[in-house]
């Protein structure tokens, strides 16, 4: 079910009395990137997908425009009526679900942080991947730059036997993603922003919301979201369980639902994190 709430695009699967999901990252969910977590979830819980209009922010920080988006979530989520919710926050929709858990704490049941962003890694190596995005973003090709974020994010097994479904989600996020039209230099200043910190160490070493952090092992976007950020995010995070999909890379969702949609299930059932330092490798 699709509604209009506020100007943001709402996409609902309702399940009365299950536990509500609601899942956030700076992409629509049309793009079909959604989908095999979605279809895998949905037997069990309700779920909330929110298309986030860009906030009128413009010349705020990045840390003001994601809490913005923050507020914006928990607005929408709270017009159902559910009571916290388990949010689940994908790559840049990672760095909202903090933003959600330092100001609206009451707000969230659990937390999943999928392949999230973090100030960790070799920065040299982030910034030659932001120059390889800049450098494709200056074609104006956009099915070329949405080819590339597809075969970056994907493991090579699962570019060797899924080629079709590839061309069929590059074909997806060309029609229905509006961040391949932007300009090109506030496209890159935002990737650039998602790539630091806007919460600083100490404010996450409060939080007690339970996390489940997913990391893939793969990083072939050069530019994160690495696993030595999703690593120096657990460190950070006292309630925190770490789990490595070693083989996938970040659009692990994609290659790697079956693997995670029941670590995502079963950390929701269990309403709490698990102690600090269990890493599983799948």
């Amino acid at each position: 079910m699709k509604t209009i709430i506020d100007g943001h695009t709402v996409h609902r699967h309702e399940n009365p009395g299950a536990p509500t999901l609601v899942l956030t990252r700076l992409a629509a969910r049309d793009g079909g990137v959604w989908d095999g977590l979605w279809t895998r979830l949905a037997t069990h819980h309700q779920l909330i997908a929110v298309d986030l209009k860009r906030p009128s922010t413009a010349g705020d920080t990045p840390a003001a425009v994601l809490k913005a988006y923050a507020d914006a979530l928990v607005a929408v989520t709270e017009a159902f009526e559910t009571g916290p919710v388990h949010l689940v926050g994908w790559t840049g929709g990672s760095q909202i679900a903090l933003q959600v858990a330092v100001h609206h704490p009451a707000a969230l049941a659990s937390m999943t942080l999928v392949t999230p962003f973090r100030e960790a890694g070799e920065r040299r190596r982030i910034e030659d991947g932001l120059a390889f995005i800049r450098a494709i973003l200056a074609a104006q090709d956009a099915t070329l730059y949405a080819r590339y974020w597809f075969t970056a994010g994907l493991s090579d097994r699962f570019l060797d036997e899924n080629m079709d479904a590839v061309d069929q989600l590059v074909a997806a996020r060309v029609a229905g993603d509006p961040f391949i039209g932007f300009d090109i230099d506030e496209a890159m200043d935002w990737m650039a922003a998602l790539r630091r910190d806007h919460v600083d160490d100490a404010t996450l070493s409060a939080l007690a919301c339970p996390t489940l952090i997913v990391a893939a092992g793969q990083n072939r976007w050069h530019a994160g979201p690495s696993p030595q950020m999703a690593q120096a995010l657990h460190e950070r995070l006292p309630n925190s369980t770490l789990r490595l999909v070693a083989e996938a890379g970040p659009l692990v969702l994609i290659e790697a639902a079956d693997t995670v949609a029941p670590w995502i299930a079963d950390f929701v059932a269990a309403h709490e994190g698990r102690p600090r330092g269990e890493e599983i490798v799948a």
